[in-house]
């Protein structure tokens, strides 16, 4: 059973409070994502930058 992520949306990572989330967060999510057995569904906005940060899997838009 896939799970589901959800990174913060492009652009709004300041909007979560003084640090709390950062564009690198979502980076290391992806590439955490990448090691495990089975699928996950992220749940995020189609931006150019996002598509680059998920590059290593087939996004379906």
């Amino acid at each position: 059973m896939p799970f589901r992520l959800q990174p913060t949306h492009y652009g709004t990572e300041p909007f979560y409070g003084c640090g709390a989330f950062k564009r690198t967060d979502v980076a290391r999510m992806a590439k955490r994502s990448a090691q495990i057995k089975g699928s996950f569904i992220p749940s995020t906005d189609d931006h150019p930058a996002m598509r680059e940060i998920f590059v290593a899997f087939a996004i379906e838009a």
